[in-house]
């Protein structure tokens, strides 16, 4: 620029300073779905701290942005005053300090009424006597408007123009002035009033408003040469006003204080704002967004009535200003500069999984963990990009209802399956023979009954440990749920007719009590009794003479239903001729002889008529199992064991074997 007259002598030098004023955007927060999920994108745009150290010293208390990339800072400190000019947006400023001895300049608001003409007032005080200050900025040059011969003495806190000619300036002591010659020269109008007044704004020619200290609303009809005052329904300190038509305007001030008029400026209604800082200044865009610039906050508004905090910084913000509908500045203390850009145009990739990749919120649904790329931007101007991924998680486990026998004497696994559209099909799996180790034993289609046969089980051997997990339609498999256990029931003979029932306890969920049944054949069990749940044996003192079948059951605390209602659990069944105690009547064709019996350290066995050994388990008298062979294995060592009477059971992939031997030591 260039100074043609600087009021007082000041004299302004010029500078060069560059900084970051970047567009900014967030693509949100990481988030996590299932499959089949969707989730709403959300970018997000925040308040963009541009910092520049040369200014921190400076109070920056009014800015005005012709455009989003032409913008103007006024300011002060206790030495100088500041003027500053960016041409691209806020990436570089040029600057002009004023520095005078024993003079003290004071610049509190600067507007444009086009991208050539412009206007900061403030004062200048020197050895004691304020005088106002009102600068033109025209062009590359600055100019100085006086009251000629008259001057006010006043400090001017704000200055409006109506047209390239007409415009009004307000200040302490109730100052009113009126220029009609772009600002050169200004005469004093009467207020009425001696309150400070900070904001002036008018909606026509001939219609304008004052605000000011004690809840000052002063407006005009003719265009200045009387000024009516207004109830405001306060007595804060209002530091600026603005309408966004003719009828509709917001005043703000002191500890939160918000006002709306619908009627022109006739009457006040106070709105609630959500705080109590001082607020300074106001400003709307043409499609309805509002700030409010205050301390420690800026507030915003897309209805005009709803207010919400935007922005919180630790120090006041004085100024306020759109360069656009898309892109707003504000300035306050310690040279603090913030840009927001209100982005219109988005183009996420890749593609794969949205419904729109063009659109600000489109609605993602990948089939696998995916990182979103938008790139937003804004006609003519900066752009930012900003990633999002959407990992695509595993469903959560599902849950076994129950286990147990089948009556083709297999284990049988049964499940609910969940109200789920994306479910392909339910893994089942088995413990194997080291611990807390499974293998998928089988798969079954969601479209199919949930259950499971375990075909390759034998409960009358062992019991068994199950899991199962869901795969939905991306392939993803979900954790395992928990661990669910059959019960393995085995029996032992006392005096006479009595019997000795020991199980391995259910596992999967708390049992309450086990049911006992007995019967003389398998298919005739009936209930017997009943123990507690911490239980896991039972003695039958009163048995009846012959054959006699047991079997455990658990009942589940909470049903399930894959066709029909299953409530309970039962074990394997046992019978009397099982006992290691009875005189075994073996057929010839899976005869197993042992020898020696007694015997002190090996016990030898010969399996004849080709039965094939899979497993050997040494049983003492109370059911107690005491040691466990896997494979073929035909010598046992027994030096560990106590001398006394052992049930040997011999597996075979048909049925067990039983054979009772004695350790003498």
């Amino acid at each position: 620029m260039k100074t043609k007259t600087i009021f007082l002598g000041i004299f302004l030098f010029w500078g060069f300073q560059f900084g970051l004023a970047q567009c900014v955007i967030s693509a949100g927060n990481n988030q996590s779905i299932t499959c089949g999920e969707s989730v709403t994108l959300t970018p997000t745009t925040s308040w963009n701290s541009i910092n520049y150290t040369q200014l921190n010293s400076f109070s920056l208390k009014s800015t005005c942005f012709i455009n989003n990339d032409l913008g103007y800072i006024v300011g002060d400190n206790v030495n100088s005053a500041v003027l500053a000019k960016t041409i691209d947006g806020g990436q570089t400023w040029s600057v002009q300090t004023s520095s005078a001895p024993g003079v003290s300049v004071s610049l509190n608001k600067i507007r444009f009424f086009n991208d050539t003409l412009g206007f900061f007032v403030g004062s200048a005080t020197f050895q004691g006597m304020t005088i106002e200050m009102i600068s033109i900025i025209h062009g590359d040059s600055i100019y100085s408007g006086s009251f000629g011969d008259n001057p006010i003495s006043r400090n001017l806190n704000d200055i409006f123009f109506v047209s390239p000619s007409t415009g009004y300036v307000v200040g302490s002591f109730g100052t009113i002035g009126k220029s009609t010659n772009g600002g050169f020269n200004w005469t004093t109008l009467n207020s009425g009033i001696l309150q400070t007044l900070y904001g002036v704004y008018f909606t026509s020619l001939a219609t304008g408003f004052i605000v000011g200290s004690s809840g000052t609303i002063l407006k005009t009809i003719d265009a200045g040469l009387t000024w009516s005052p207004k109830t405001s329904n306060t007595s804060e300190t209002l530091h600026d006003i603005y309408f966004i038509s003719s009828n509709i305007g917001f005043a703000i001030g002191d500890n939160g204080t918000i006002l709306k008029t619908i009627d022109a400026g006739e009457n006040w209604i106070l709105q609630t704002s959500g705080t109590v800082n001082h607020l300074r200044s106001i400003e709307f865009n043409s499609i309805g967004i509002g700030y409010i610039a205050g301390q420690n906050t800026i507030l915003t508004t897309s209805d005009g009535t709803n207010w919400n905090s935007n922005y919180n910084p630790n120090l006041t913000l004085l100024g306020i200003s759109f360069g656009s509908d898309q892109v707003c500045y504000s300035v306050g203390e310690q040279g603090h500069i913030v840009k927001k850009v209100h982005f219109d145009q988005f183009s996420w990739t890749p593609v794969t999984g949205l419904n729109d990749p063009n659109s600000q919120n489109p609605i993602a649904a990948p089939s696998q963990t995916t990182t979103y790329t938008v790139t937003a931007s804004i006609q003519n101007g900066c752009s930012a990009t900003s990633s999002v991924t959407i990992s695509v998680v595993p469903m959560s486990a599902p849950e076994i209802c129950i286990v147990g026998v089948s009556e083709n004497n297999k284990n049988l696994i049964a499940w609910e399956k969940p109200e789920i559209d994306f479910v392909d099909s339910f893994y089942i799996y088995r413990e194997t023979t080291i611990s807390n180790i499974y293998q998928m034993i089988g798969v079954i289609p969601y479209t199919q009954t949930s259950l499971f046969e375990d075909l390759s089980s034998n409960p009358t051997v062992q019991s068994n440990q199950y899991k199962i997990a869901m795969k939905d339609i991306c392939g993803i498999e979900s954790q395992k749920s928990e661990p669910h256990k059959t019960m393995h029931l085995a029996i032992n003979q006392g005096i006479g007719t009595t019997y000795n029932l020991i199980w391995e306890p259910y596992f999967g969920f708390d049992v309450t009590s086990y049911n006992i049944y007995r019967g003389t054949t398998s298919s005739n069990l009936a209930l017997l009794g009943s123990t507690s749940g911490t239980s896991t044996q039972y003695t039958d003192l009163n048995a009846p003479s012959g054959t006699v079948y047991y079997q455990v059951e658990v009942i589940t605390p909470t049903p399930c239903n894959p066709t029909k209602s299953i409530t309970s659990s039962r074990s394997n069944i046992v019978s009397s001729n099982e006992v290691g105690i009875a005189d075994f009547e073996q057929s010839n064709d899976d005869y197993v002889r042992i020898y020696p019996n007694p015997t002190s350290d090996i016990l030898s066995l010969y399996p004849e008529n080709g039965v094939q050994i899979i497993q050997t388990q040494i049983y003492d008298l109370q059911g107690k199992l005491v040691q466990n062979l896997e494979g073929y294995k035909t010598n046992i060592n027994v030096t560990t064991l106590n001398s006394g009477v052992y049930l040997l059971k011999i597996t075979t992939p048909t049925h067990p074997i039983y054979r009772k031997f004695v350790v003498k030591k």
